[in-house]
């Protein structure tokens, strides 16, 4: 049970949110950290998506579980909205 839960790549993400935020907290608004953590976090989520076989960057096709497309739909929206930090 515990090593399902920890393999969860929705629980893996809800982890690396809660850790990116206390960082920042921590550390305060240091331009220079915010752009470390910022960076620390996308390799961290674009690792944890990869090793859970989601490829942020190709379509959704073939899952028929909805929870599962609703979950990877939102975990790459996510990366997408971290990558494109960087260009705003």
């Amino acid at each position: 049970m515990i090593q399902q839960l920890l393999w969860n790549p929705l629980f893996q993400f809800s982890i690396l949110v809660l850790a990116t935020v206390a960082v920042r907290v921590i550390l305060g608004r240091n331009p220079t950290i915010r752009f470390i953590v910022s960076v620390c976090f996308f390799a961290l989520l674009t690792a944890t998506l990869l090793s859970h076989g989601i490829t942020p960057y190709s379509p959704d096709i073939g899952d028929d579980v909805l929870s599962r497309r609703i979950t990877t739909g939102a975990l790459k929206a996510v990366w997408w909205i971290g990558g494109g930090q960087w260009f705003s």
